[in-house]
């Protein structure tokens, strides 16, 4: 008995008579009794979004990358020798390959770029073409169609990046120290050695206003220094200590 089916824009039957297969649709078709369908596929657009860990980049910096793949399943790329695989290849097996290929690619072609270079809009759009080209050739065997790659996001691990802002953080702080020292020279020249153990004063007094005005250090040398060995100057060592915070009805105590 014929049977009559219709088949939508988006999806193809795959027919076998016999040892025979064919690719029908879309529209209107008709199977004889001998006409098995064994799969229908979906040749519409589709996306997949993937996330891979731990890519390196060429200072072998890992990063966690997320790109966005805008694929169809191609009836144009279907070779004879395929069609007995399709059935397997519906039921997950292209997603597999799309996966397997995609990590892959992405894994070799990042390992030549630079993880700061990725900021940039041109370096993201080399990288997004030449993930596309290259998937394209490797997956067009499996009738797997690469029409777009987008990379969505390409960041550092969450302990690196702490890493990475603690340096920095460092940096600037170091590179403030020594613009505070150089203009400390500018102003006192050669008598910066006579004038450092005033500094040192001027210093804490400023880090004490800026945490209060609360007594947290206590020195135990009158003219603290940088360097013990400089003429007229203290050896003993600077102390931090906590005191604690006075309230405002009670008088601070005298030390002697």
């Amino acid at each position: 008995m014929i049977k009559r089916m219709k088949v939508s824009r988006t999806k193809r039957l795959l027919v076998r008579t016999g040892r025979h297969y064919q690719v029908m649709g879309p529209g209107k078709i008709w199977l004889n009794p001998r006409q098995h369908v064994l799969t229908t596929i979906d040749v519409g657009p589709q996306e997949k979004s993937f996330m891979v860990t731990k890519v390196q980049t060429v200072e072998k910096v890992p990063l966690d990358v997320t790109v966005q793949v805008l694929y169809r399943i191609d009836p144009d790329l279907f070779e004879d020798d395929l069609l007995h695989h399709i059935p397997q290849l519906n039921e997950g097996g292209w997603q597999t390959k799309l996966r397997w290929h995609f990590e892959y690619v992405l894994r070799q072609l990042l390992a030549d770029y630079g993880w700061r270079d990725l900021d940039r809009f041109e370096i993201k759009q080399r990288l997004e073409r030449q993930l596309n080209q290259t998937l394209a050739d490797r997956l067009k065997g499996v009738a797997i169609n690469i029409t777009g790659t987008y990379l969505i996001k390409a960041e550092l691990p969450d302990n690196l990046q702490q890493t990475i802002i603690q340096a920095e953080q460092n940096g600037v702080e170091a590179r403030g120290r020594a613009t505070v020292l150089k203009e400390y020279f500018e102003l006192f020249g050669n008598d910066l050695s006579q004038a450092m153990p005033y500094v040192m004063q001027w210093e804490m007094l400023s880090t004490l206003h800026k945490n209060g005005g609360n007594p947290q250090f206590l020195m135990t040398a009158s003219n603290p220094s940088l360097d013990a060995s400089l003429p007229g100057v203290g050896a003993s060592p600077v102390f931090r200590m906590d005191l604690p915070v006075l309230n405002e009805k009670q008088a601070p105590a005298t030390v002697n």
